[in-house]
């Protein structure tokens, strides 16, 4: 990860709560500026709005170059236009003249207020970032304590709302947990437990906050869905012959015969993501389960695994994942992967 981007982790994301669950893997104090971007309770509304959604995205016009009889001219592109930051300049999307951007302060917060009925005080921001130098970003409320759920699970069910400016995705708000050992997000593992509801960037697209709240329920009521789920998942054995299928399983294909780089690579997949499974304390205490089976996927996931096509590395690939629905669907696979595994 550069420094430049370690820098912007660091002033643009902000973490709640880590009384609770510690700091945030990326953390880095000579990186933080002139004021931390780490906070011991829910993170106030007020620093939200000043430091990261003081802004909103810039509409302009669009032209190109055309070359007409042998010479170029420049000419307007009339049914375009382009989002950027009024301070970077940087040019987040050229999108249909239609499209409608959710600007950050109304979707993310004003949002979430009108759906929980609460004012500033009583969000229980539990961490707000932006990313790709604004053109992603995210809310995502906690309730004030970790829940402790069956095999001393701990885990800390949130509603997370996300919107874009760089026309990837429609903003969206969605339910989930996070398991305190490690930080792993269980959305897309946690079936009945999991809800989304999108709003496409069309022109008179409306926010109901009814909807919001029938969609996805509320935090505690969430929180005996997900205990649920852990519990059953807690109960499936995997056997260590289990293991080693599903471990070929998820990397993707059985291992090299001749020796090389992929056999290397397969080697060095497959000893991760059993050390994991055996030593670590994210997954090796739930060892012989699916819940630990899928522990030591998501942990390797997050934390071993390569991380291509992203300038800030493992740390916001993990972010942007986390936001735009990829870890969702990750783990979806791993589910899959394990059910073919066990079921043979």
């Amino acid at each position: 990860m550069s420094m430049e981007t370690l820098t912007w982790l660091n002033q643009n994301v902000l973490i709640g709560f880590t009384e609770k669950r510690g700091k945030a893997w990326h953390y880095d104090e000579a990186s933080q500026g002139s004021q931390p971007n780490h906070y011991e309770g829910p993170i106030p509304v007020g620093d939200v709005k000043k430091r990261l959604f003081y802004w909103v995205a810039t509409e302009g016009k669009v032209s190109t170059r055309v070359k007409v009889g042998g010479k170029w001219k420049t000419v307007p592109v009339e049914n375009k236009k382009s989002l950027s930051h009024p301070e970077t300049g940087e040019v987040f999307s050229i999108v249909g003249k239609t499209f409608q951007p959710h600007q950050y302060g109304q979707w993310l917060i004003d949002n979430f207020k009108r759906v929980l009925d609460a004012g500033d005080d009583d969000l229980g921001i539990g961490s707000a970032g932006l990313l790709k130098g604004g053109a992603q970003a995210w809310v995502q409320l906690e309730l004030p304590e970790s829940v402790e759920g069956p095999g001393g699970i701990v885990h800390r069910p949130f509603l997370t709302g996300s919107a874009v400016f760089d026309a990837s995705r429609q903003t969206s708000y969605s339910t989930g947990t996070q398991v305190a050992v490690c930080d792993n997000t269980l959305s897309g593992a946690l079936a009945s437990a999991w809800d989304m509801i999108k709003y496409p960037h069309r022109a008179g697209t409306e926010f109901n906050p009814q909807d919001v709240r029938d969609a996805l329920k509320v935090l505690h009521a969430n929180t005996a869905s997900v205990n649920a789920e852990l519990d059953a998942m807690l109960n499936v054995p995997v056997t260590d012959k289990q293991w080693d299928a599903f471990v070929a399983a998820h990397i993707g294909k059985p291992r090299p015969f001749e020796a090389g780089r992929g056999q290397t690579n397969w080697d060095n997949a497959h000893d991760e993501l059993t050390a994991i499974y055996r030593n670590s304390p994210m997954a090796a205490p739930w060892a012989g389960t699916m819940w630990g089976a899928f522990q030591a996927a998501s942990t390797w996931r997050h934390h071993n695994k390569v991380a291509k096509n992203v300038a800030g590395g493992r740390a916001e690939r993990n972010l942007i994942d986390r936001v735009d629905g990829t870890s969702n669907k990750q783990d979806e696979l791993v589910l899959g992967q394990l059910r073919m595994v066990l079921a043979a």
